[in-house]
């Protein structure tokens, strides 16, 4: 049977491609749009969603944006990011 292989192939590369957007690029643009370094907003949305579960994910950020920003601002101060 010729092609089988390719549904692996193509499952493995939407994997890939899913799995760089949601740990890299979303936290990067998401963290720019409000002003947070990307760690802070990864870190906000695992801690939202181990306590609160999908409504921690949803409202980790904008809940807590002002917490976050002093966060950010110490992390980046500490990495000497600009």
């Amino acid at each position: 049977m010729r092609g089988t292989n390719s549904g692996g192939s193509v499952d493995f590369v939407i994997a890939i491609v899913f799995d760089l957007d949601n740990l890299v690029f979303q936290p990067i643009l998401l963290g720019s749009s409000v002003n947070l370094h990307p760690l802070v907003v990864i870190l906000g949305i695992m801690g939202g969603s181990m306590l609160f579960g999908l409504a921690g994910v949803l409202l980790a950020v904008p809940a807590r944006g002002p917490d976050l920003g002093r966060a950010s601002a110490s992390l980046q101060c500490h990495l000497n990011v600009e």
